[in-house]
């Protein structure tokens, strides 16, 4: 596969070269989930987290079993594996739920951008809710997303951030957020978002930087009183975010906590991406 978008699909046999046993509803209600990962070089970054992920998420919502969606992600990154991108961003999409059809995965490979050095998000107009499908897990149906991104770049911001329908928020269209006072950070809390896979990665090894990590609830209200901020994906990394709206934050980069927090991120990136997969 060359360096430019790629696309292909595969069915638990392997390559489909054909439309034939696609699963059609699934294909046309969304009824599917999919991870986004990072390959450096033909190497995946953080796989095992998002094949874990995946496998779970298509069990617990009846599109494929465990082991059907493990062997589709990983039929999907053997393909990958033949780039010669170094930075390629793979989306691998897995569909199923019916008993008459085997589950099957979409794979698009691209370039992937260079992350941002600071980011600024809108507030999303739209609520996300509280234990939905589509707020806990990383579904197809994405096109609430979709919107509210589009919007906020139109408006001249990097992302928006939700808020749920508590009020408190949640997470920005593609990425977790995370706040932080005196180098102590705080994340919302599971129900209204995506576990991410760089999220969970800080809430693991922070303590090992000594930097305390908790989850708690937010109020937009209570954001006011964080000195920053930074926003979390397995593409962009971990970016600091400098305003919320009319909010304002310190640019993180500064802090020296946030140098070792990146530096150690940084390293884990490498060693995963090194790892056979990682």
């Amino acid at each position: 596969m060359r360096a430019e978008s790629a696309f292909a699909v595969f069915g638990l046999g392997g390559h489909m070269e054909s439309c034939a046993g696609l699963p059609i509803d699934a294909l046309s209600l969304g009824e599917g989930v999919f991870e986004t990962v990072l390959v450096l070089s033909g190497r995946p970054v953080f796989s095992r987290r998002h094949e874990a992920r995946l496998a779970a998420s298509c069990a617990e919502l009846g599109i494929a079993l465990q082991r059907e969606a493990r062997q589709l992600y990983n039929t999907a990154l053997e393909w990958a594996a033949a780039t010669v991108a170094p930075r390629l961003r793979l989306r691998i999409a897995v569909f199923g739920g019916s008993r008459d059809e085997e589950p099957i995965a979409l794979a698009a490979a691209r370039p992937a951008v260079t992350p941002a050095g600071a980011a600024r998000l809108a507030t999303a107009a739209l609520r996300r809710q509280r234990g939905a499908v589509a707020s806990m897990h990383k579904t197809t149906s994405y096109i609430e997303n979709l919107h509210c991104l589009r919007r906020a770049r139109e408006a001249g911001f990097h992302d928006a951030l939700w808020l749920d329908d508590a009020g408190d928020i949640a997470e920005t269209c593609t990425a977790n957020i995370f706040f932080a006072e005196k180098g102590a950070l705080v994340t919302p809390g599971e129900g209204a978002i995506l576990p991410g896979v760089v999220r969970g990665w800080i809430l693991e090894n922070a303590a090992n930087m000594g930097i305390a990590a908790t989850q708690e609830q937010i109020t937009a209200v209570q954001a006011q009183r964080f000195e920053h901020a930074f926003m979390t994906n397995s593409l962009i990394g971990i970016i600091a975010v400098v305003a919320i709206g009319e909010l304002r934050f310190a640019d993180v980069r500064s802090e020296k906590w946030f140098g070792r927090l990146a530096a150690a991120y940084e390293d884990a990136v490498n060693n995963s991406a090194s790892a056979a997969p990682g």
